[in-house]
């Protein structure tokens, strides 16, 4: 059975001789949490995304495959403008070297490709100015390089020939603990990690 949030703050409450939270809406119910109680709860939260931090967010467990359908020319058709995909919300950091074209019998040229990384600088001088000025749809082709933009996006190139599908991998965020319930993305291996870190702040606050 996977351990939950209301595990987990009862793991800290335990070493304080406190009272237990319950699953239910009485007054040692969960969700009725106050002054100290509620306080543990908020820092399983923090001591969940401190883990994360760590690692800048790359823990195998936080590994997620992204998929994004490209846009074949420009975005809006001829005359428009060079297509910018955004990065899944959840992401809090991704592997720009896991980018690839995946294989698909049914295109022109459909064998799977990894796609280059290359910065923007990069993109700026040397790529930018031929995808904008590109006016013959004969002109596309298979897209070979990834690059990133400053606002959560980034852009694949050459402009796309076909609607190929592109696929990567990100690190995802944690999710943010609401309910007893709730089961922390991290395995459960590491519970007394999570319960040591909400600990640290436990006595934090009652020095």
């Amino acid at each position: 059975m996977a351990y939950t949030y209301l595990d987990i703050t009862n793991d800290v409450l335990q070493s304080f001789n406190e009272v237990e939270l319950e699953d239910n809406s009485g007054p040692n119910g969960f969700a009725n949490a106050v002054g100290f109680h509620l306080y543990v709860k908020n820092k399983v939260n923090t001591a969940i995304n401190d883990i994360y931090i760590t690692q800048n967010y790359r823990w195998p467990f936080a590994r997620t495959e992204g998929s994004q359908v490209l846009t074949a020319g420009f975005t809006g058709g001829s005359g428009g403008t060079v297509p910018e995909y955004t990065l899944p919300s959840g992401a809090a950091a991704v592997d720009w070297d896991s980018f690839y074209i995946v294989r698909n019998a049914a295109l022109a040229n459909p064998n799977q490709q990894k796609l280059q990384f290359i910065n923007w600088d990069n993109y700026v001088a040397n790529y930018r100015d031929t995808d904008a000025n590109t006016s013959y749809t004969s002109t596309f082709t298979k897209p070979w390089f990834v690059t990133r933009r400053v606002d959560n996006k980034f852009i694949i190139g050459p402009l796309a020939d076909l609607a190929r599908t592109a696929k990567f991998n990100y690190y995802a965020a944690p999710t943010l603990l609401t309910v007893a319930a709730s089961v922390p993305l991290i395995p459960e291996a590491y519970r007394q990690v999570i319960s040591d870190k909400a600990l640290y702040y436990a006595y934090m606050f009652r020095d």
